[in-house]
């Protein structure tokens, strides 16, 4: 099982972050008995979220939404 802090894949005004899909830390899958969450924010004018962790996996927004 992923041993990551999870992010809940939102951005700090409650909208789906633009690069949720395509980071490792919404994507994982989830340890139902322990399981670590972080409130990482986007912020586009740095140039997105400095927790991002890039992976080529998918999932659909509204599997979380």
């Amino acid at each position: 099982m992923t041993d990551i802090a999870k992010c809940a894949g939102l951005q700090v005004n409650g909208d789906p972050c633009p690069q949720r899909e395509s980071c490792w830390r919404w994507v994982a899958p989830v340890d139902e008995r322990w399981q670590s969450w972080a409130c990482f924010s986007f912020d586009g004018e740095k140039g997105g979220c400095s927790a991002f962790w890039w992976t080529p996996a998918r999932r659909e927004a509204s599997a979380r939404a």
